[in-house]
Formats: structure tokens, C-alpha cells, sequence
């Protein structure tokens, strides 16, 4: 199996949301493509609170604004800030053309921290829309099982909840994991 992965695409992905549950506010979206143990393209999408709300994610958590006020308040204004005006609808087509194959057949894998969060929140989001994911189940895999002692050598950069800068810092343990031998040379 690791010689099918050192031979696909990779997507890690990272969100950033109002509430932990699907049918949230999405804000962010961080996404890195990887391919043959480099990142080899990044993108970040945003979207407002109230392009949110328009298609019905609007599945507000009061602990979740919450944590974001009393543990990283000069983050959330930036990411609301960056978010003013960005339509939901404009972030996941983005989303679905940054993982579109390049090449025919291409097989891939999508990648998150936590998949339980982010994978449902974002396939919540697609329902609403009416559009497919890019990914479908068995595609789907676990940073954070990567990031066990067992199998990372360095510890992972701290989560700063910036979804791209998280995205980089997933890419570089996936990197890591699997071709960490080959760039160890």
C-alpha cells in the first residue's frame, strides 16, 4: 500500500468553522495538493458568515464562538475579515476544481487531521449545495494517526487555526510519513 501512495495525489484539507457539527458555518478551507512526497500547489478559500446562511449551513455553536473569542481572538477577526464578501458557493466549486485529477484515472487520497470533523461538516456543506465532493469515502485518511510517535519522527508545527497554514503543516507530516526516508538521503 505505501507504494501506492508514494505513486498518487494527495489532498490535505483543513476547515475552519462556527460549530463542530455538520451543517456549520464554514469560513475557511484550507487545501495542499502533494505529489511524490512534495506540496506541489496551495489554496486557501473563504466564506461568510452569511453566504453560509444562505444555503443553510446555519448550524451556529455558542461554545465554538465561544472558544474562538477567549483562545484566538486575533485569529477569528482575521479569518472574518478575510471571509467578508466570499460566497460558500464560490469556496467549494473552488475547492472542487483545486482537486480535480489532472490526469485520467489519477488515484488520489484526501486527507485531514481529524477526518470525523472535517469530512462531514464539509460533505454537509456539498449537500446543500447540490454538488458532489471531490472525494468519496474510501479515500479518505487520518493525520493524526500519522503524527503517533510510531510512525513521525519530529514533532508537528502547533495548530495555529489558520486553515491553510494547518493544511502546510498536515502536508508536512503526510510528507513526512511517507516519504521521509527518500528525502532523508
Amino acid at each position: 500500500m505505501l507504494s501506492n501512495y508514494k505513486k498518487s495525489v494527495h489532498f490535505v484539507l483543513d476547515i475552519e468553522t462556527l460549530g463542530t457539527r455538520p451543517g456549520c458555518p464554514i469560513l475557511q478551507i484550507g487545501a495542499v495538493r502533494v505529489e511524490s512526497g512534495i506540496a506541489t500547489r496551495q489554496n486557501e478559500f473563504f466564506a461568510s458568515v452569511g453566504s453560509n446562511m444562505r444555503i443553510g449551513l446555519n448550524t451556529l455553536e455558542a461554545a465554538t464562538l465561544q472558544w474562538w473569542q477567549a483562545k484566538h481572538p486575533q485569529q477569528f477577526e482575521e479569518i472574518l475579515d478575510n471571509s467578508e464578501n466570499h460566497e460558500i458557493t464560490d469556496a467549494l466549486d473552488g475547492l472542487i476544481e483545486f482537486c480535480a485529477p489532472v490526469r485520467r484515472g489519477e488515484c488520489q487520497f484526501f486527507w485531514a487531521k481529524h477526518p470525523s470533523f472535517d469530512f462531514p461538516i464539509l460533505d454537509a456543506a456539498f449537500e446543500k449545495f447540490d454538488r458532489p465532493t471531490p472525494w468519496r469515502f474510501w479515500q479518505i485518511r487520518d493525520i493524526a494517526t500519522l503524527e503517533d510517535e510510531m510512525f513521525v519522527k519530529t514533532e508537528p508545527v502547533k495548530n495555529d487555526h489558520d486553515a491553510l497554514n494547518d493544511a502546510v503543516n498536515e502536508a508536512n507530516v503526510l510528507i513526512e510519513a511517507v516519504w521521509g526516508d527518500e528525502h532523508d538521503r
